[in-house]
C-alpha cells in the first residue's frame, strides 16, 4: 500500500497536519523513506507490544494503530487534532496515542497498569500519563476534557464497570463534548462464529460464541464471558463483552443527547458508538 500524499507533504507537522496523509505516513510512509522512523513516534518494546495488542513486529504495532485512528478521526463530528483536551481512556502503550505527536492541546492517558504509565511517561513527551485505580473515580475535574476516547476498553468489562465508567467519562467531558468508545457488536460476534481465527483470538469457544450471540440477538442484548487473566484481580473482572445497538441506546445512552454508532468500522470487527454531552 503506497502512503497517499503528494510531494509536498512534510512529516514533521504530526497531526497538526493533513490527518490521512500523517496517518498513511505512521504505517507505511515512515518504514519506506530513509530516516522516516525518525519522524514518528517510538515504539514499545515487543513484549509490551504483545502485551496490549497481540503483535510484536513496529510496522505491524503502526498498521494496528492506522485501522485504529482513522475509524476514530473519522467517527468525531470535530476534528480531534483541532481539540484542546482529550483523555485516553485506557492508553495501553499508545496505539492511538503515537499517532497524535505534535498535538498542540493537552492529550492525557489513562491506564491500570504500571508498565503501560511507565512506557508511555519515558517515551511520550506529549502525553501526560496517569495510573489509575479500578473502581475509582478518574482524577480529574467535572467538564475537564473536550473529548474522551477508548479503545478495546468497554469491549472487555462486566456490566457494572461498564456503567460505572461510562459515567465516569460523561462527568469529565464537557457540555457539547463527545465520548467515543470501541465495542463488540453482531458483527464481532457474526465473525467469531465463521472464523476459527477470530475465536482464537477471543479465545473463545464455539458453545461460548453461540451463548454470546444468543443473548446479544434474543436476550439482554449485553454479554459478559469473564476469563481469568493477568488483568484480573479483586478489583477488577476482565472478560470478552458484547452488546447490540439497542442495549446500548436503550441502557448507555441514558443522560446524553445524543448516540451514534459506526459498524464494524475497526478491521471490520469492532464498532465505534460516539455519544454528546448534553
Amino acid at each position: 500500500m503506497k502512503m497517499k500524499s503528494s510531494s509536498s507533504y512534510d512529516p514533521l507537522q504530526g497531526i497538526c497536519g493533513p490527518l490521512d496523509e500523517w496517518l498513511e505516513f505512521n504505517a507505511y510512509g515512515a518504514f519506506a523513506l530513509e530516516g522516516g522512523l525518525t519522524m514518528v513516534a517510538p515504539f514499545p518494546p515487543p513484549d509490551l507490544m504483545m502485551h496490549t495488542s497481540g503483535l510484536q513486529r513496529p510496522q505491524d504495532f503502526a498498521i494496528h494503530g492506522l485501522l485504529i485512528g482513522r475509524p476514530f478521526v473519522e467517527a468525531c463530528p470535530t476534528p480531534l487534532n483541532e481539540l484542546e483536551s482529550i483523555l485516553d481512556f485506557g492508553i495501553g502503550v499508545g496505539r492511538l496515542a503515537r499517532m497524535f505527536k505534535g498535538f498542540a492541546g493537552t492529550y492525557v492517558g489513562v491506564d491500570i497498569d504500571r508498565r503501560n504509565i511507565e512506557w508511555i511517561t519515558d517515551n511520550l513527551d506529549y502525553v501526560a500519563a496517569v495510573r489509575t485505580i479500578p473502581r475509582r473515580a478518574l482524577p480529574f475535574g467535572d467538564a475537564f476534557f473536550d473529548a474522551a476516547v477508548s479503545v478495546s476498553v468497554f469491549t472487555h468489562m462486566n456490566a457494572r464497570d461498564c456503567i460505572f465508567y461510562l459515567s465516569e467519562l460523561k462527568r469529565v467531558v464537557k457540555p457539547g463534548g463527545y465520548i467515543l468508545v470501541s465495542l463488540q457488536g453482531e458483527r464481532a460476534l457474526r465473525r467469531a462464529w465463521d472464523e476459527l481465527q477470530i475465536r482464537e483470538m477471543l479465545c473463545m469457544s464455539p458453545s461460548a460464541v453461540l451463548g454470546a450471540r444468543d443473548e446479544i440477538c434474543k436476550g439482554s442484548g449485553y454479554c459478559f464471558v469473564p476469563m481469568n487473566t493477568h488483568l484480573t484481580s479483586e478489583n477488577y473482572e476482565y472478560g470478552m463483552t458484547f452488546v447490540s445497538e439497542w442495549f446500548v441506546e436503550r441502557i448507555w445512552s441514558s443522560g446524553f443527547s445524543d448516540v451514534r454508532f459506526h459498524h464494524a468500522v475497526i478491521a471490520d470487527f469492532q464498532d465505534i458508538a460516539v455519544f454528546r454531552i448534553p
